[in-house]
């Protein structure tokens, strides 16, 4: 049998990963199983639907396998029995043949299931009809599949998938339809003049049937047997045709026409009968009653016409020719118009998880593209914000107000005389480590710098050194190697990834330069060393005045004023990211978990680490069995994106947040495509990739034009809060006015040196997830360096011992057995043709083979094998053929 599972396996664990090929071994065992079921039994009436499902099913997974995966490196070899002679095999490392073959069988099941139809009723009419068409359609979707197959050509070792072979089958269909409407007609006794039609198109149908059955491309590949059964139903419908036009005739009072009509009808039967003399007698019988029943209308005619009309009988040579009306056509099989992406496909791929190599070329392009919409629409959003900020600087906002407020309680000593924002960004500060952490992190930064910098530099050194010893390994093993080995091509792709992330660390090396030199100057600046005070020390190193108490009531009221109108804007600059968020959204499916921390220093036991570098989001590394979020949904690997509405760029960021709220919200990524649109991209058929993409991307442009509304509010709130200033500044009380700008100019000075420690920590958190992600890169282009290593030993030992070996093993797989092979009946009762029985890669191809490939292809071995050694031997016939013999050989 094909062996499925283990061509998978190897493909996905050399294209993919082995946890991907481990985690799909029953989807590999049930692809095989699928198959087997497809082609192991032969139609009866009881089985024939079980058959068609299976074969249906199969059908839909063959066309998701192609979509999916780069089909010619499974390295298999389909093989199956010719319909139509079952002793000649044809093999083909191509998924197409394996359909063509399986879209054949599935042909042969539905007109074998039209031929059981009880044919004396209505209904069983109307099944077979149907099932003669569905069978039509099958076929030809069968030619346009072979029409430009190399496989498929005159070549071709089997006939049954040939272009005018299918094409004389799908004609035959039609006329087996075209045959069951005539027996309906008959049955509903409808007009003569639409019976001619009917039996008349019948016959050209038929007679269509037999010159392409006889032609020189299909004759030989044919059995004659055919042409023949096909004459008997031309020369049957012929002879209906008339028949009935001649009871037309009869019917205008025409006497001499039908009588003409009636004899030339008598003569087709005659030669009808005459060719089916060896036909069983049941299907003789069918001949020779509608000959009798002809005949007899032909002998009153001629009484009727000689003995009282007396019309002159016209020659026969000198009729017009019946017309007929076509009734049937070749309907599609919506069965299988799923596997061509429609709802159904998902459901039919197993392999849904495994995204095709190809399609996530276009994913990656498309997350670039998504993400630098994202951060334009952030950008955007900060610009609003900032530029509101420094309007509210310029007018010493919110130091001005901050500084009345924490002197309006006069008790108030050490850290309550900071403002509340103040505190908790101090106290986030000194979670994180203060200075001193910030310190370590830079220096951790350019370490990690120069052990990327060096391990960038060993794995280049182990491709080299990979490079030369596949050099060797050609010298030894000669075109052979060249043949079963595929390093070259991942060298080359490890070397295109090696030289990608080192252009990225070089651009990182000159911003880690900045870094350092950002940092030395803010270690130096005169405010630094306030973030290492404790809190109280903070509180009290704020200036007070006594006078700060004797606020009056109008002061009071404009302070409340303008502290309100500066909480609705911050409320509305915080909505921004929610904002970004929906925009994320619209990306990915995400789903929301709540935490509720019972008290503020509640354990969530959460390990977070930053994402991949340009990917938004904290991976959960892992979590604590005693904490907060351990059996609340929450996985180690989960994407977290954002918490309590804000998108989250570093595991910092999340800590701060965490910290904060005393309940959380969680935005966790499901996936990071929405699943619809990576299903369109592999089954999206002739669909651009560019134009689902922009559709995909267009899903933001409404939550985009929202930011005009958002800049629109902004600037109303912003307006707002300079009027309450305004009439704050009025309001204040001049005794105080020295004291309170000394608290303005401290205050100022202690959120400025927090927004750039905030600032600078961002910077670094994005450089040390930067570093990360290079780190994990790196060492995954070591463990693909040690694979090629192992794989070439191995590969390399198995070439050794195959030349000690006295018979070598086949470089495809055996012959398969015959699927299903029912005999073709009489066109009258049985089924109209046979179905063929199985078995390789999707190989795809849709050039043909050139001149020397097809030479060597007709000596028995396969396309992908000559076109290799071909291209080994300089498109010269007699040294392929040399190495393909020493391939055979070992």
């Amino acid at each position: 049998a094909v062996d499925w599972p283990g061509a998978l396996d190897k493909y996905v664990r050399r294209t993919y990963s082995k946890r991907q090929a481990e985690a799909h071994s029953a989807q590999f065992a049930s692809v095989a199983e699928t198959r087997r079921v497809a082609v192991s039994q032969q139609p009866n009436k009881n089985t024939a639907e079980d058959i068609r499902q299976a074969l249906v099913r199969y059908h839909r997974l063959l066309v998701a396998l192609e979509g999916r995966f780069d089909m010619s490196q499974l390295r298999l070899t389909f093989v199956w029995r010719d319909a139509f002679k079952p002793s000649v095999k044809q093999g083909e490392a191509d998924s197409r043949f394996e359909r063509g073959a399986v879209l054949f069988n599935l042909a042969a099941v539905l007109s074998f299931e039209a031929t059981v139809q009880k044919r004396s009723e209505a209904d069983g009419i109307k099944l077979a009809c149907q099932h003669f068409q569905l069978a039509a359609g099958l076929l030809h979707q069968l030619g346009q599949l072979v029409s430009d197959a190399p496989w498929a050509g005159e070549a071709a070792s089997s006939g049954d998938l040939c272009f005018h072979s299918v094409d004389a089958m799908k004609t035959l269909m039609l006329a087996q339809a075209q045959r069951c409407f005539y027996e309906k007609a008959v049955l509903d006794e409808l007009s003569p003049k639409l019976l001619s039609l009917v039996a008349s198109q019948a016959a050209t149908y038929y007679g269509l049937t037999a010159a392409m059955l006889r032609a020189d491309r299909t004759a030989a590949r044919v059995d004659a047997s055919w042409a023949t059964v096909v004459d008997w139903n031309l020369s049957l419908f012929e002879g209906l045709a008339e028949f009935h036009a001649a009871e037309v005739h009869a019917a205008a009072y025409e006497y001499g026409l039908q009588v003409a009509r009636l004899g030339l009808g008598v003569s087709k039967l005659k030669r009808a009968v005459a060719l089916s003399s060896r036909a069983e007698p049941a299907l003789r019988r069918v001949y020779e009653e509608t000959l009798s029943k002809v005949e007899w209308a032909h002998g009153l005619a001629v009484k009727d016409n000689t003995t009282v009309y007396c019309e002159p009988v016209p020659d026969a040579a000198s009729l017009p020719a019946v017309p007929g009306k076509s009734i049937v056509k070749p309907l599609p099989f919506e069965a299988l118009d799923n596997a061509e992406g429609g709802p159904g496909a998902l459901c039919d791929d197993p392999f849904v998880r495994i995204v095709p190599v190809a399609i996530q070329h276009i994913l990656d392009a498309y997350s670039v593209a998504a993400r630098a919409r994202i951060d334009a629409l952030h950008a955007k959003l900060e610009q609003i914000v900032s530029r509101g900020q420094s309007r509210l600087l310029d007018l010493d906002l919110p130091h001005a107000l901050q500084a009345v407020e924490s002197g309006a309680n006069p008790r108030a000593g050490g850290a309550d005389t900071l403002p509340t924002a103040l505190a908790a960004a101090l106290t986030a500060v000194h979670k994180a480590g203060g200075e001193q952490a910030l310190r370590a992190a830079v220096t951790k930064l350019s370490e990690v710098e120069m052990s990327c910098g060096k391990a960038a530099k060993e794995v280049g050194d182990r491709l080299d050194q990979e490079q030369r010893e596949e050099d060797k390994m050609e010298a030894e093993h000669g075109p052979r190697w060249r043949l079963v080995s595929t390093a070259r091509a991942a060298i080359s792709a490890a070397r295109s990834d090696l030289s990608s992330c080192s252009a990225k660390l070089a651009a990182a090396a000159s911003a880690n330069a900045m870094v350092v030199e950002r940092f030395s100057r803010l270690a130096a600046s005169q405010a630094m060393p306030l973030l290492e005070l404790t809190m109280d020390e903070v509180g009290a190193r704020v200036p007070r005045a006594d006078a700060e108490a004797s606020a009056q009531p109008e002061q009071a009221r404009s302070c409340a004023d303008l502290r309100a109108a500066l909480d609705a804007l911050t409320e509305h600059e915080a909505s921004r990211g929610r904002l970004l968020l929906q925009c994320v959204e619209t990306q990915r499916p995400t789903r929301r978990l709540t935490l509720d921390k019972p008290t503020a220093n509640a354990k969530l036991g959460m390990s977070l680490v930053d994402n991949s570098v340009g990917e938004l989001g904290v991976l959960v590394d892992a979590l604590s069995s005693d904490g907060l979020a351990s059996g609340c949904g929450l996985a180690a690997g989960d994407v977290l994106l954002a918490f309590n509405g804000s998108l989250c760029r570093s595991h910092q960021q999340a800590r701060t947040l965490c910290d904060a709220a005393a309940s959380i919200e969680l935005v966790l990524q499901v996936s990071p495509y929405n699943q619809d649109f990576v299903s369109a991209l592999v089954y999206r058929g002739g669909t651009p990739a560019e134009e689902l993409v922009q559709a995909e991307l267009g899903k933001m442009a409404t939550i985009e034009a929202q930011a005009g509304n958002y800049a629109k509010r902004h600037a109303e709130l912003l307006e707002q809060a300079i009027l309450k200033n305004e009439e704050f500044v009025a309001k204040r009380i001049s005794a105080v006015e020295g004291a309170l700008q000394a608290k303005q100019a401290y205050l100022r000075e202690l959120n400025q040196t927090v927004a750039q420690y905030e600032a600078f920590s961002a910077q670094v958190a994005e450089g040390t997830k930067f570093y990360a992600s290079a780190v994990e890169r790196l060492e995954a282009l070591q463990s693909k360096a040690t694979d090629l290593q192992r794989d070439r030993a191995e590969l390399h030992g198995q070439m050794r011992a195959s030349r000690n070996s006295p018979h070598d093993q086949p470089l495809h797989a055996s012959p398969q057995p015959g699927l299903l092979s029912h005999a073709p009946h009489g066109a009258a009762t049985g089924s109209p043709f046979e179905a063929r029985g199985p078995a390789g890669p999707p190989g795809g191809g849709a050039a043909a083979p050139t001149a020397a490939a097809r030479q060597l292809m007709e000596m028995g071995f396969s396309r992908a094998q000559a076109e290799g050694a071909l291209a080994e031997s300089g498109d010269d016939i007699a040294r392929g053929l040399t190495v393909l013999v020493s391939l055979a050989r070992g």
